[in-house]
Formats: structure tokens, sequence, C-alpha cells
């Protein structure tokens, strides 16, 4: 028998936002998401502040994802950055780190990095099937709600592709 060898995957992801830092930064909070994600939903575990913080925990469920549990493991919000682990139905590992800087004062860069590490087969065959053109589309997504919400203080609706 062979034994397993975790398979790996490292994304990067820019988006460009017409809101400074200081306004984005607490929009990246699995509470404030309500805001501006549409049809988004988690379940807060632990928080003392009630939205995101160090040490905060919350689960999801996306369609196909299965259950995944949050940890935010580092929460820097004078520099715009914060790290969240997320553990996925026991199949892999993703580090998200989520960096924001601003050349204007203006606007913001938004860097969102992952690493996604199978745990097991289940997923190395995430990982070998990865697509990264839908993988790429949903980031994008998020990226134009999240400016729209920024330009707007609206939610961009379902279906809706403008903003």
């Amino acid at each position: 028998m062979q034994a397993f060898r975790a398979r790996r995957i490292i994304q990067t992801y820019t988006w460009e936002i017409p809101a400074p830092p200081d306004q984005v930064y607490p929009l990246l909070c699995p509470v404030r998401e309500y805001e501006w994600i549409p049809g988004w939903s988690c379940d807060l575990i632990y928080s003392d502040s009630g939205v995101m913080e160090d040490n905060c925990i919350f689960k999801t469920s996306f369609p196909g994802e299965g259950e995944e549990v949050w940890v935010v493991t580092r929460y820097e919000p004078e520099s715009h950055r914060f790290q969240v682990v997320r553990f996925i139905e026991g199949s892999r590992v993703v580090r998200v780190d989520v960096s924001l800087s601003s050349a204007d004062g203006v606007s913001t860069s938004l860097v969102w990095a992952q690493t996604i590490t199978a745990l097991n087969d289940a997923g190395s065959e995430y990982v070998d099937t990865f697509s990264e053109e839908a993988h790429q589309a949903r980031m994008s997504l998020l990226g134009m709600m999240l400016a729209h919400f920024c330009r707007t203080g609206k939610m961009l609706g379902p279906g809706s592709a403008s903003t």
C-alpha cells in the first residue's frame, strides 16, 4: 500500500475596492458579511466582541463544500491584516492570509492568498480536480459584491453582474 502524500494548491487574488482600508477591513467579518454577501450564513461559535477578532471561531456550510470550521489565527486591524485557518470536513485545511493597503488613502488593494492542503485521499481528489477558472470566477464575484457595497451601501442583488 502506498503512503498518503498530501497535495497542495497556493493561490493569490487581488481586488481593488473603491473605499479606504479603514472602511473595508471591518466588512471582512463573518457577522458583517451578512450586509454585503447575498445568502451568506454562518454560526458564530466564539467571539468576545460579537464580531471577528483574534481567536474568533465560526462555522459555515457552502453547497458542495460541507461543514467548515474557521479559526482566526491572526487579527491585526491596525495594519489591516488577518489570517484564518479553515478546516473542511476532515479532507483539507485552507490557510487564508488577507492584507489591505492603499496608495492613495481613498481606495484599497485587497490581497487574498490561500493555501489549500489535502489531509487525505478525499482532499487530494479535491486538489487534483480543482478548477482555477471556476474559483477565480467565484472570487471575482466576491470582490465585485464588496466593491458594490462600498460604493453604494447596498448589497448586490442575486444574479446581478453589474456594479
